[in-house]
């Protein structure tokens, strides 16, 4: 906990609490008091701009310093009162500056406002207005422009403007002239159309402003950060990356993170949404209030419901007015992306002493009039999936934009083993044997997973130049509700879909779906402009087809009665033929492509073969134990099986293998209590006590013990060794958040010293196994004895 030591701040001005704690740290410095009073001076000096944009923007939210202060409440409240205290004072600074200037650009002046007059740019602005999709942005634009003619008597002025639009306004204007308070309603028309010019660029201005006042500074450098964090509130998110960096000097010897800061700026700002945002006083001044405005004004006060706290953001909304919802949804809808963002990019930008995300992904609900409101029924989509899968590639968070494959064989997998468990739970005499709870994947037989087989599928179209791949599923399908959150930015989350949120928790914890991260189906939008889905629940009559544009093309999301549709979910994509090889080619070391499967991907004749070879080599290693095979198809190609490596034949019945229990194993004050069986050369264990699925083997592949979760690899997890077996290890407990990166293909926090921990404790027991099995694996005494020197333990 931090302490004002000496009771320095007795006099502190702080109004939050990050301005407190920056007056509290300065004290480390020697020239701490310097730099509170330099700041105290900045603020003021920022205050006295900003305080006047209600002169201006009467109809828009207040951005005087109570937005400063409500922005610096809300990343405290985000990042917790622990973690600001860790931060430096050169981080608290930053923030403190960005927060109060980032608007300031929305200040203005008398010369100002005269030479906006004057500029072309304005000029084009308001020629560019009269066709704007915004009813009262075509109005305003044509009112003002009707008065320069009368003032100026330059009617080529409105005919340049559109003139082969209809003028829709004429009569509005002529009653305005009937009016004897003409020049009051004008007056507010101009002042409309000049703050909307303003707005629109304030970002550029308000970095501007911070660039000419740092230049005054003994630390222009850290004004000039100021002014890029300040543009960068209004940009898109992938520029954080490129316009600051993510650590620079700061005062004395500590540092600053410029894009941790920008971050924090922007999602602050967003969540500046309580319903006290407005000044009526000022409303009432305006007195016209575009549609815009009031559907805003609305907004806010339909909030019945704001938490921010370190583990999520949770809204709620509630309206009578369709419109007022749909702009909540908008707002919603940045907000989750930022959220998004930020949980993507944390370890990537915070400063080392925050390292590990707290933040699950955001729970806002609208409701209109009293039920839940279906925004992706009536809304297009708002997000750019695009924009957040380039940023994923860039960070290698993803390896490849074919890794949407890997997305949607998760959704598959998902779903089929929620099919699974539905199966399970009627089977009377199992239940009978074992609890819920204790129930392994080997006391289910092999032939139940067939039956719940994913089949992935390619199709060439030479004709049209164009590839089709589809993933079907024999799961529980999507019901009304789930197809309704498709257009969600990240994947959807299983406890959301209500009428399973009651399975997963009966559910043995190794039979849960992963869920947990990625962007979902919108992965796919790197390489296509449309995804299709068919699918029928079983808890449904009729089957459903939906189509999903890009936001590139409208975003559309359009919904189809389908009475062919199976049990499951079948979904389509369309790539382009060169766009999916050249990809191939690109990432040719990611995908084991040598030379001569390299030539012979632009071969018509063996591309069919040579596909198949590198999906069966990539899902393989993705996921060659996944409990639920995955069955390959290309054109005329036979049929290729993956997953389900842990059996020896693909239909074998477990009850012939040697399964066995083995009781209290103890290492240390512990006991586990196994379930293992034994074939040809290896040896497979279940540890129920953490859900971990171990296969060694003699003779595999030596100097290199692998991990995976829930049967999906992780790549960047697999440990050199020099002994004459291989352990594999198959995590399979309940959050994938606690084991894994948002790649997936890491562990996150200790869980790497956890898992060296975990193939020790695995050694041990596979020592205590081999008292009994040493002869089924070999006869040669030596090579007994060489296995022995690596297992530690009694035998």
């Amino acid at each position: 906990m931090m302490r004002d030591g000496e009771g320095f701040l007795n006099a502190s001005q702080a109004d939050t609490y990050i301005e407190k704690c920056f007056e509290i740290k300065c004290q480390e410095f020697k020239i701490g008091n310097h730099l509170i009073n330099e700041w105290r001076e900045d603020k003021k000096y920022y205050c006295s701009f900003t305080d006047t944009t209600v002169f201006d923007f009467q109809h828009y939210s207040m951005h005087d310093r109570s937005h400063s202060v409500n922005i610096l409440h809300n990343i405290k409240m985000i990042l917790g009162k622990e973690r600001v205290e860790m931060l430096s004072v050169s981080d608290l600074w930053l923030l403190l500056e960005s927060a109060y200037c980032h608007d300031i650009g929305m200040a203005i002046t008398y010369e100002e406002l005269c030479d906006i007059w004057e500029q072309s740019e304005f000029k084009e602005f308001v020629k560019k207005s009269m066709n704007s999709k915004s009813e009262d942005t075509r109005k305003i634009a044509y009112i003002y422009t009707k008065l320069d003619e009368i003032v100026r008597n330059r009617s080529e002025f409105v005919r340049a403007a559109n003139a082969d639009e209809p003028n829709e306004f004429i009569k509005e204007f002529d009653n305005l002239l009937d009016q004897e308070c003409w020049a009051v309603i004008a007056q507010r028309y101009i002042m409309l159309l000049y703050t909307e010019f303003i707005r629109s660029r304030h970002t550029e201005r308000s970095g501007g402003f911070i660039r000419g006042y740092g230049r005054k500074k003994d630390r222009s450098r850290m004004y000039e950060i100021v002014a890029q964090i300040s543009i960068l509130h209004g940009e898109e998110f992938e520029k954080v990356y490129s316009m600051v960096k993510q650590e620079d000097n700061g005062f004395s010897c500590d540092h600053m993170h410029p894009q941790f800061a920008a971050v924090m700026i922007r999602l602050g700002d967003l969540l500046d949404m309580d319903s006290n945002r407005f000044n009526t006083r000022m409303l009432n001044h305006m007195g016209m209030i575009p549609v815009e405005s009031q559907l805003h004004i609305q907004k806010h006060k339909a909030m019945t419901h704001l938490s921010y706290t370190e583990e999520g953001i949770s809204a709620v909304a509630k309206s009578e007015d369709f419109q007022v919802c749909k702009t909540v949804n908008q707002w919603f809808s940045w907000i989750e992306e930022e959220t998004v963002h930020l949980i993507c990019s944390w370890n990537l930008i915070v400063p080392k002493e925050l390292y590990g995300c707290r933040m699950n992904k955001c729970d806002l609900k609208i409701y209109y009039k009293d039920e839940l409101f279906d925004a992706n029924k009536q809304t297009n989509f708002q997000a750019d999936p695009v924009g957040i899968f380039e940023m994923l590639i860039g960070n290698n968070i993803y390896k490849t934009r074919l890794e949407f494959i890997r997305e949607y064989l998760q959704n598959a997998l998902d779903a089929s083993k929620m099919k699974l468990w539905l199966w399970l739970k009627e089977q009377k005499s199992l239940l009978k044997m074992y609890p819920p709870e204790d129930i392994t994947p080997f006391d289910i037989n092999s032939d139940v997973y067939e039956q719940n087989r994913i089949e992935m599928e390619f199709k060439i179209n030479w004709e049209k130049q164009e590839i089709l791949f589809s993933i079907q599923d024999h799961g529980i399908g999507m019901e009304e509700k789930c197809i309704s959150t498709l257009s969600v930015v990240a994947g959807n989350h299983w406890k959301s879909r209500k009428e399973y949120a009651d399975e997963i928790e009966k559910m043995p914890v190794w039979l849960r779906p992963t869920g947990g991260f990625g962007i979902g189906i919108q992965s796919a939008f790197m390489l296509t402009d449309a995804v299709v889905f068919i699918t029928k629940s079983e808890k449904e009559p009729r089957g459903k087809k939906i189509v999903i544009e890009s936001k590139k093309k409208g975003g559309k999301v359009s919904e189809y009665s389908d009475s062919d549709a199976k049990n499951g979910t079948r979904v389509e994509v369309y790539i382009n033929l060169g766009l999916f090889l050249r990809e191939l080619q690109e990432k040719k070391k990611f995908f084991g492509l040598d030379e001569r499967i390299e030539r012979n991907i632009y071969d018509c004749q063996e591309l069919p073969k040579v596909l198949l070879d590198i999906m069966e080599r990539y899902i393989s290693e993705m996921a060659i134990y996944s409990l639920i095979p995955v069955y390959l198809e290309c054109d005329n190609e036979a049929e290729r099986r993956v997953g389900m490596g842990w059996l020896p034949t693909p239909s074998v019945n477990l009850e012939k293998v040697g399964r066995n229990v083995v009781n209290s194993v103890k290492i240390g004050n512990e006991s586990w209590n196994i379930k293992s069986f034994v074939y040809d050369d290896t040896m497979v264990l279940w540890d129920n006590k953490d859900y971990i699925m171990s296969i060694l083997t003699l003779d595999g592949d030596i100097n290199q013990s692998k991990c995976y979760y829930k049967g999906i690899i992780i790549r960047d997890e697999a440990i050199e060794t020099n002994e004459p077996f291989s352990i594999e290890t198959i995590y399979y407990g309940d959050n994938v958040t606690h084991y894994l990166s948002v790649s997936r293909d890491c562990f996150i926090g200790d869980m790497r010293n956890k898992h060296r921990k975990n193939l020790y404790i695995l050694k041990i027991l596979y020592a205590s196994l081999f008292i009994n099995y040493f002869n089924e694996f070999t006869d040669c005494e030596n090579r007994q004895k060489e296995i022995k020197k690596c297992l530690p333990g009694t035998i």
